[in-house]
């Protein structure tokens, strides 16, 4: 039950329309996609009431290798499923792209004596947590906390 939950629902942001904070709250989906809106309260000052989901990603663009990180994208109406591809424009070579977008996560290595800070490139819904990585400094292998971290 617990994974079938999981599958319907996703963790967006919206931005409240009084004190301007994003925060995020999970959405329920149906059929795959999002609701146009959905009823939120600000736990910053209180405001109730609609807002449109967005999601928050990174993209790379395949031609000049740059990134571009914390891309606000809106998901009102789309499935989860259409946000695994971006179409941009780089402003670095002048081209329109589509790109796979990401979540760039960090984790610090568990061994004691390396203790190196890597980066992940995962999938635009993983979220911070604990997850198995391999250090790639190292031969340390175990479960790491991944959190959201800047190129």
């Amino acid at each position: 039950e617990d994974v079938v939950l999981m599958a319907t629902r996703r963790r967006v942001m919206f931005a409240c329309p009084e004190c301007m904070s994003a925060q995020e709250f999970v959405a329920e989906t149906q059929s795959a996609c999002f609701l146009t809106s959905y009823e939120v309260n600000c736990s910053t000052c209180s405001w109730a009431g609609t807002c449109e989901p967005f999601k928050v990603m990174d993209v790379q663009c395949r031609n000049c290798q740059s990134w571009w990180q914390n891309v606000k994208v809106e998901v009102s109406g789309k499935s989860w499923l259409d946000v695994l591809e971006a179409t941009f424009f780089c402003e670095r070579c002048q081209a329109t792209v589509t790109s796979r977008s990401c979540r760039v996560m960090g984790f610090r290595c568990g061994s004691p004596a390396c203790g190196t800070m890597q980066a992940l490139i995962c999938d635009p819904w993983t979220e911070d947590g604990p997850a198995p990585v391999l250090c790639s400094a190292c031969p340390w292998a175990g479960r790491a906390e991944l959190a959201a971290a800047d190129l």
